[in-house]
């Protein structure tokens, strides 16, 4: 009896996909990447590794937080600031998986505030840092920031 060859399981390595995680999963485990890489200082590799999740689910806040503290370390104002605007307007929330409230909820917007703050929009910071305030854990700094942008009003 002749032998029928079995199908191929095993394709070539070329025609596999490079990321055979859920997308969710693989967000979360490029953004913890971007994280570790920005404690070490890595910064251009940590906002490439951001980017990249960014682009798996741009709705989502997180990446553009990291992706905007990679500049905001650096003192890179304006940089960093439209990363964080991005982030104001990401509130998708995974149907399966951990969010980071914060990035949610004010963090992105004192982020913003104080980069636009310190590239001198002391009104488009002084909004964003009002937004800022509400669940704000250091609700005294972010006061001190506002009485500097309306300082910064002239």
């Amino acid at each position: 009896m002749p032998r029928t060859p079995l199908p191929m399981v095993v394709k070539d390595e070329a025609e596999t996909p490079a990321a055979v995680q859920p997308a969710g999963e693989r967000y979360s485990a490029l953004l913890g990447q971007a994280e570790a890489l920005l404690a070490l200082d890595r910064h251009p590799e940590a906002a490439s590794t951001a980017l990249e999740a960014v682009q798996l689910d741009p709705g989502r806040p997180e990446a553009w937080v990291v992706a905007g503290k990679v500049y905001y370390q650096q003192e890179r104002w304006a940089e960093a600031a439209p990363f964080f605007q991005a982030a104001t307007c990401a509130n998708r929330r995974p149907a399966v998986g951990a969010t980071r409230e914060t990035d949610h909820h004010w963090l992105p917007w004192d982020l913003l505030a104080v980069c636009l703050g310190n590239s001198g929009r002391h009104e488009e910071a002084l909004r964003a840092g009002l937004t800022a305030l509400r669940g704000n854990p250091e609700p005294e700094r972010v006061r001190r920031n506002l009485a500097w942008f309306v300082e910064g009003l002239g």
